[in-house]
């Protein structure tokens, strides 16, 4: 269907150029040939028309068809415009706490925006269900859907630590996206003060040095910086790098370790002076006494005065914990101390605790355990009812759901963009009935990654890791699950290029200086970010090589052989467009001759009696009856014939480019799904992305018409030199140096316009 739509936009692009091309005859024949049957008309009367109708022309064809496009193009972005400023406001912070850090009243919340494809078919899908069923209003639309997070409730003080846990998809990360204001509340009240300073779960490393990825704008203090790097345990890991951290990194950390970048960032989150610290699994890329050390020398004693909201999985972080907050499928399963936590909930402490060394276990093995013993003690009923009455109750949104949202107070000064989450229920049970336990479970698709699951799932180093597979593993890397079939193709790419990486120390560190003692020197403002000049070319090259590598001086002839040659009938048709114009050539010279040798003819006859002769100018074109009905009957002729021939000579050229476009799509994703995950790990993914978006539109709707145009001109000036060389042989002396000079800025223009081109698409 995608692919009829283009042809069909392609083929009215084309008439549309083609309409410029071939309008000059057209006018010809409609204005001029019925005013010269009936009056006679004279060579320079023609021309003088013609020009005319070349001025028009370009206005016409051209200008005005661009002109409602881009009218259309502009309504659509007015529409996207006012459908966001329409969107209901932020309340601003009501609430100045002076002793609470953080505090959660009955929150209730949902992924309830989507993009692309899927927020579609949800809309089609909410548009089947009637009007008078009052289901959750998905974006103005009844669609049945289940909270990412239900009545959630809990308060801690400023200087404590919350730490997170539960079970694969509880809603973990859709917490902290509450807090930060990424996600709106449908009920309840958030109330929190002062500045946020977030580590994600997936690091995120910009292309610069080490120093600025860790100081991140903020304005650079020695001291504090000095112990962050202490505290997240890279001192001795930069020391070991030749330019220390200075270092330039490239594109996502390619050439760090997943243990490296989860240092880096979470000091990036630690150098912030905020007020509330928000810690998504920090520590999921780190080996356990490398994690321990952290743990205490930077969430324990360097931030031991912040409030800390820490998402873990570790026996020993909840027993350190001022409070923990233990979530079940998106509820409160438990809310308290470590210490409550066994006298309330015997059976699920005892579970986790007989295991001697559940601290040592994998994050993927820890998360499994956790899954297992919630479900199993949320079924048997300890204290929060069965599960099956709760499956039994299906939540329902009703026709109240907007004046709740306009009711919750967000009291956060952030302002940010909603997420999106589909929750596809069994039909029984999306339709309200009530069913029992054996229904089938629901299926959650969440664009936030909610797992503690390491460098096996989304594997971001230089190293082939294709990682180990679960039952139940939700958030497995799309490309992994795809390459999994070339993965000895890939192990013998890897033995040519790969290279070592250094694996972080696990040297106890010595114990930092306090908190107190740390932040008792202000940041200074007029502190500046010294870059040393000193940097290592080789250094630059190994980072950056896919940028220097991108970026060739021209389009080489061998690229545009290897674009015709694509499809074998392209060559063929590209032979015809050639033989077409010639034809027009031959015509239009056959045409030019016959007008010389009626003219020639027409001094040297009588005039009948029944001529229109007139005496006073002997330029007529049309000297008798007899004459003119020939010259013109001819002239038609090869008019209509060349009409036809400009209307329909490219569209067999488009039809194939189309094709061709097709084709190189399958190409260019067959090899990235046969890659390797070594190669595309060491690849932008906003360079792949470019490629199957913003290079394919091109290919579909630019590259088609440019290449009609490069070939309708060229073989039109060609033409016209040569139409006019044969009947002034001198002009063509004159169009050699005009061509020299054409070819001169080209290669000039060239050379900038494709670098230009080749960093807008990176």
């Amino acid at each position: 269907a995608e692919l009829k739509l283009t042809r069909k936009a392609a083929y009215v692009r084309y008439f549309n150029s083609s309409a410029f091309f071939f309008s000059g005859f057209f006018v010809v024949f409609l204005a001029v040939l019925p005013y010269a049957l009936e009056h006679g008309i004279i060579l320079r009367q023609i021309f003088t028309t013609i020009s005319f109708c070349i001025v028009l022309r370009m206005t016409i064809t051209r200008q005005f068809p661009w002109a409602v496009q881009t009218w259309y193009d502009s309504l659509g972005a007015i529409n996207k415009i006012q459908d966001f400023l329409q969107k209901e406001e932020y309340k601003t912070l009501e609430y100045n706490l002076t002793t609470t850090g953080v505090e959660l009243e009955k929150v209730t919340a949902f992924w309830d925006e989507g993009i692309g494809e899927i927020f579609i078919k949800a809309k089609q899908e909410s548009r089947k269900v009637s009007s008078n069923d009052n289901n959750l209003l998905f974006s103005n639309f009844p669609l049945h859907g289940t909270p990412v997070l239900k009545d959630i409730n809990f308060k801690i003080e400023k200087g404590e630590l919350l730490t997170v846990s539960g079970s694969t998809g509880a809603g973990k990360t859709s917490l902290l996206m509450l807090i930060m204001g990424e996600l709106e509340p449908s009920e309840g009240k958030i109330k929190h003060s002062g500045r946020i300073s977030f580590s994600p779960q997936v690091s995120w490393i910009m292309p610069g040095t080490i120093k600025e990825n860790i100081i991140f704008g903020v304005s650079y203090d020695e001291y504090r910086y000095k112990s962050v790097i202490k505290a997240c345990q890279l001192e001795e890991e930069i020391s070991k790098f030749p330019e220390k951290d200075y270092t330039a990194l490239g594109e996502g950390g390619i050439t760090l370790s997943g243990g490296q970048r989860a240092r880096i960032s979470l000091a990036r989150a630690v150098y912030k002076d905020a007020d509330l610290y928000l810690l998504d699994s920090p520590f999921g890329y780190l080996d356990i006494l490398t994690e321990k050390e952290i743990f205490e020398s930077c969430v324990c004693k360097l931030m031991a005065n912040k409030t800390r909201i820490l998402v873990t999985s570790k026996l020993e972080h909840l027993r350190i914990a001022d409070k923990m907050l233990i979530l079940h499928e998106g509820t409160s399963y438990f809310y308290g101390t470590f210490s409550e936590l066994q006298a309330q909930r015997p059976d699920f402490s005892s579970k986790l605790m007989g295991f001697d060394s559940f601290d040592q276990f994998s994050p993927e093995r820890r998360n499994s355990i956790l899954n297992e013993a919630l479900r199993r003690f949320s079924i048997d009923g300890d204290g929060v009812g069965s599960r099956n009455e709760s499956k039994k109750q299906s939540f329902k949104q009703t026709t109240d759901f907007n004046e709740k949202r306009k009711n919750s107070i967000i009291i956060n000064p952030l302002n940010a963009s909603r997420k999106f989450s589909i929750i596809q229920k069994a039909p029984a049970q999306a339709s309200g009935i009530e069913e029992g336990y054996s229904e089938p479970p629901e299926r959650r698709l969440s664009l936030v990654p909610d797992s503690e699951q390491g460098e096996a799932i989304l594997p971001r180093s230089n190293l082939l890791t294709t990682g180990p597979m679960f039952h139940g593993q939700r958030r497995q890397s799309v490309l992994n699950l795809m390459t999994r079939t070339s993965i000895n193709q890939g192990q013998s790419f890897y033995k040519k290029g790969s290279t070592s990486v250094r694996k972080m120390s696990m040297i106890p560190q010595s114990n930092l200086s306090s908190e107190r003692d740390i932040y008792a020197r202000r940041l200074s403002k007029d502190s500046v970010l010294e870059i040393s000049d000193e940097i290592n070319e080789e250094d630059l090259k190994e980072c950056f090589v896919d940028d220097a590598e991108s970026m060739n001086a021209v389009t080489t002839w061998n690229t545009y052989y290897r674009y015709i040659t694509t499809h074998k009938s392209l060559t063929f048709v590209l032979i015809l467009c050639v033989i077409i114009f010639l034809i027009e050539v031959a015509a239009s010279l056959f045409g030019l001759w016959l007008l010389r040798e009626t003219a020639a003819n027409a001094a040297n006859i009588t005039q009948p009696k029944n001529a229109s002769f007139d005496v006073s100018n002997s330029a007529t074109v049309i000297v008798t009856d007899t004459s003119s009905y020939y010259v013109f009957y001819i002239y038609v002729g090869v008019a209509d014939t060349l009409l036809a021939l400009g209307l329909f000579r490219g569209l067999p050229l488009v039809h194939t480019l189309i094709t061709v476009s097709k084709n190189l799509h399958q190409k260019m994703l067959h090899a990235v799904l046969q890659a390797p995950m070594s190669v595309v790990n060491s690849l932008k993914a906003g360079g792949i992305l470019n490629r199957f978006s913003k290079d394919t539109a091109i290919l579909d709707d630019l590259l088609p018409l440019t290449i009609f145009d490069f070939i309708q001109l060229i073989l039109i000036v060609t033409g016209a030199i040569i139409v006019v060389s044969i009947l002034q042989p001198y002009i063509f002396l004159a169009s050699v140096p005009v061509i020299g000079a054409f070819i001169m800025l080209r290669a000039y223009f060239l050379h900038t316009s494709q670098q230009l081109k080749q960093l807008e698409s990176e």
